[in-house]
């Protein structure tokens, strides 16, 4: 499926005027083929209202085994709910695709894998790897998406320059699960590996995160507005950055952080293995940090701005 304008899809699920959606939907085994990488109107797949600015509320949609290249968004799943009023999307099913050419220059994707609006939905066993010079990418997003599964997906070899790159990133959607996913040969102005935003109850558990060069700043795990978060056995390693944050909190409260590995680290400027702030009732248990090498500030725990009743155990 070839789509060579700079605006609009190689497939997409539309809602109708009358505000019928899609239903019941597989899309299996295709190579999507898109006119531009960086541009924001082109996608590979879609599912959205009429137009593709407008809310859909398709249910049960599988797209499975897909190669995509050269497209802004790859898979683009645009639900109502929210503040945008309407039903979600419901049973959203994106497994085993490939995406960004295996790096090759010019066959990347802004946005990999979107999710907007949507109830019982996973994310699983994706490939990425992409080249996209000196522009920002979220290889997999979410936003609004409760109870989200996301795992055993690769992220690894991509450059994108002087560009920020976040590889999985949750926004406004509690309970969401983050596990068994690799971040790994990456080269960015910027990264954040794992980033979780306004979403609380989430389980990060058992990712790795290794070999980055980030020109500027490093986040391995990131976590803001997110309370009640359980963070377990993941293992950060091989590092290079400017400025390092191992596990960086804020604003965050009754957190769990046990069992991580931060180690091989070499930061330009400061490097921090874990940093919270304005965070309450955080326990940390047997974490382990070896090999921390920094320019400027070498620190294990840096609480600061109000930060309280935290529990640091056998690290």
């Amino acid at each position: 499926v070839e789509n060579y304008a700079t605006s609009g899809a190689g497939i997409w699920l539309r809602k109708t005027l009358a505000g019928n959606s899609c239903s019941n939907i597989t899309i299996r085994n295709i190579n999507s083929v898109g006119a531009s990488a960086a541009s924001t109107n082109c996608y590979g797949i879609t599912g959205s209202g009429y137009t593709s600015l407008t809310y859909g509320s398709h249910n049960n949609v599988s797209i499975l085994y897909n190669n995509f290249r050269r497209s802004g968004y790859a898979i683009r799943m645009y639900g109502a709910g929210g503040t945008a009023g309407g039903s979600p999307n419901k049973t959203i099913y994106i497994r085993y695709n490939s995406l960004g050419n295996g790096a090759a220059v010019g066959d990347g994707h802004a946005y990999p894998i979107y999710l907007y609006n949507a109830d019982n939905s996973l994310v699983s066993n994706n490939y990425i790897s992409l080249n996209l010079p000196n522009g920002s990418v979220r290889c997999i997003h979410t936003y609004n998406v409760p109870d989200v599964m996301i795992y055993d997906n690769v992220i690894e070899n991509c450059d994108v320059g002087s560009g920020t790159l976040y590889g999985i990133s949750i926004s406004t959607g509690s309970h969401g699960q983050i596990y068994n996913n690799t971040v790994r040969n990456i080269i960015a102005g910027s990264a954040y590996a794992i980033y979780v935003n306004v979403g609380n109850y989430a389980t990060i558990t058992d990712n790795t995160v290794k070999n980055i060069t980030a020109a500027s700043n490093m986040w391995a795990l990131y976590f803001t507005g997110a309370s009640d978060a359980t963070i377990l056995n993941n293992d950060i390693q091989d590092i290079s950055s400017s400025l390092f944050y191992g596990i960086y909190g804020q604003n965050s409260a009754r957190t769990l952080i046990e069992n991580n590995t931060i180690r091989n680290i070499v930061a330009s400027a400061n490097a921090f293995s874990m940093y919270v702030t304005g965070c309450q009732l955080l326990e940390f248990n047997r974490n382990v940090v070896e090999n921390m090498i920094g320019s400027g500030t070498i620190c294990g725990l840096n609480a600061s701005n109000l930060s309280r009743d935290l529990i640091f155990n056998n690290n």
